[in-house]
């Protein structure tokens, strides 16, 4: 009996485990998806400098991020992701606003591709 109780104990733990991973990637996912359409918006309102700071501090976040993310995601979406993300700043300029939008929507697919991921073991 007292193994039953133990076994019960240890899947509750694992399940525990299991959805708080599913929340820290769900939200880390929302917070660059947040913070890179928070730039995007800056640079399309003309402000570039601070869309340039918003991309920086994103990338900043996915760096810190990605470790953590690597225990729950495949290495290689973190990996792809992070690249897009770094090059965002460098399009943030009045003559790559196609380009910046583009590679916005690009790291905005890498994210629910990211997200969507933790859960589709199919």
């Amino acid at each position: 009996m007292k193994r039953n109780a133990y076994a019960i104990a240890l899947l509750v733990l694992l399940a525990l485990l299991l959805g708080g991973s599913g929340l820290y990637v769900h939200a880390t996912a929302e917070e660059l998806r947040q913070d890179i359409n928070n730039a995007y918006a800056l640079a399309l309102r003309a402000d570039y400098a601070g869309a340039q700071r918003a991309y920086r501090a994103t990338v900043a976040v996915a760096e810190a991020r990605g470790g953590a993310l690597r225990l729950f995601v495949r290495r290689a979406l973190v990996d792809k992701l992070q690249e897009t993300i770094a090059t965002l700043p460098h399009y943030a300029h009045p003559d790559n606003r196609a380009d910046l939008a583009v590679e916005t929507a690009r790291a905005n697919a890498q994210i629910e591709e990211m997200a969507t991921s933790f859960w589709d073991w199919a």
